[in-house]
């Protein structure tokens, strides 16, 4: 078939896109200032420059909680922990910074003489690369570096008239953070594709172009169904193709892969089957980075408790019975609500949960947590006199970095345990 684009329509396609830096998980951040090589004061200018446009910039995008760095340098200074305070710290530093001035010999023209003169071009010339990176707090991983580098220029036939060095490395700043977001936050970014035209049978031609106009005003609707008709019509690819990609446009991409398949099982055109691939790979690929936003926005402490309610529901058995109760640990407290959280959770998911304050269920909980000590065939009696059939043992080990949510899951019936927390990411808190 011959095909011939009497002007080509482009449209835009959002897609989803992660960060260039991993930043799931984190909630806070504090921008510390950015270093100088060199201790000048141009580079404390810049330094200083960097600094608060890149808190400005984090701050627009609206995904962080910015942490004063003052407030963090001064518990660094006096040894204490940060990890309370802050999820990771946004660090970066200067690597280049020079500047340059020349010269050269040229001709100007002269309005008084009307004529070309002997001139001398004055340029200064401005080098800037400087890298960043993210420190998480709670192990000190380090995400990056990114690296930036830009040039800015500029030139008079007056040395005075110069630019200041400062106010050309501003520029370069501001050009090369003008996309921070992208490296720390998920964005969309627009695909362009480009449709099809079809030129080549005069009774196509009219509907085509009718198509055609609609999307040239954004009525995408009607074009999807415009293109429909001609296809259903004539069997035309280009118009098939067409209604395919602006179902891609309108956010219904599954429609998109039904089209195309329904273009291949009719005429077993292979250009609909790297299509409908293509548009396969794009869907499993957003779904992926959907499900890895997702989990990015919770926090540590959720996510432990989602793994722990999915571990919970995974190994209990249709009408079990439970008993979720706050063994000893290092922090208690947190372990009390940590339990409240996933029996509510147990609930809303129809599991049966005992009640936990019962005076026995309860006296049993306090003895452990003050003693440390309660016998294993005790805490089975009371579960099974409380009617369950499963405890669910809940504790906070460690401090710092390596707190984590510990659970245990007891059958109270065969008196041995089906399932103990590791030590793996998922479980720190």
């Amino acid at each position: 078939m011959a095909l011939a684009a009497c002007s080509s329509m482009h449209v835009q396609v959002p897609v989803q896109r992660l960060p260039a830096l991993d930043t799931s998980g984190i909630r806070s951040i504090a921008v510390m200032p950015f270093s100088a090589y060199q201790n000048t004061a141009l580079q404390n200018e810049v330094a200083r420059s960097l600094t608060a446009t890149v808190t400005s910039r984090i701050a627009a995008t609206g995904h962080f909680i910015l942490v004063d760095s003052n407030a963090v340098q001064r518990l660094i200074n006096n040894r204490q922990s940060i990890l309370d305070h802050v999820d990771a710290l946004f660090e970066g530093q200067i690597v280049i910074l020079s500047v340059n001035d020349s010269s050269y010999q040229t001709t100007r023209y002269d309005r008084n003489t009307r004529s070309n003169v002997p001139a001398t071009m004055y340029v200064r010339e401005v080098e800037l690369v400087f890298t960043y990176s993210i420190v998480r707090t709670r192990d000190g991983t380090i995400t990056g570096p990114i690296t930036r580098r830009g040039t800015s220029r500029d030139n008079d036939y007056n040395q005075r008239n110069l630019r200041s060095a400062s106010s050309l490395a501003q520029v370069i700043v501001n050009n090369q953070l003008s996309n921070l977001a992208q490296d720390l936050t998920p964005h969309t970014v627009n695909e362009r594709r480009t449709l099809m035209t079809d030129r080549s049978d005069r009774n196509l031609r009219s509907s085509m172009d009718s198509a055609f106009s609609m999307v040239r005003a954004r009525d995408y609707r009607g074009a999807r169904n415009a293109y429909l008709q001609i296809y259903e019509t004539h069997g035309n690819y280009p118009a098939l193709y067409n209604a395919a990609i602006l179902s891609e446009v309108m956010g219904d991409p599954e429609a998109a892969v039904e089209l195309f398949g329904r273009h291949l099982n009719r005429s077993g055109d292979n250009r609909a089957r790297t299509e409908m691939d293509r548009v396969g790979r794009s869907m499993n690929e957003q779904r992926l980075i959907a499900s890895t936003i997702a989990q990015s926005s919770e926090s540590p402490r959720d996510r432990a408790l989602s793994t722990a309610v999915d571990e919970i529901q995974k190994y209990l058995p249709p009408g079990a019975r439970v008993w979720v109760y706050n063994g000893v640990g290092t922090d208690p407290f947190m372990a009390n609500g940590v339990v409240l959280d996933i029996s509510s959770a147990l609930l809303r998911d129809g599991v049966l949960v005992v009640d936990r304050d019962t005076a026995a269920l309860r006296a049993a909980e306090m003895e452990f947590q003050l003693t440390g000590y309660v016998r294993d065939e005790d805490i089975l009696r009371l579960g099974n006199a409380a009617g369950a059939n499963f405890i669910v043992e809940i504790s906070i080990q460690g401090l710092g970095p390596s707190r984590r949510l510990q659970m245990k899951i007891v059958d109270i019936e065969k008196g041995i345990p089906v399932m103990t927390s590791d030590t793996s990411e998922r479980w720190h808190l």
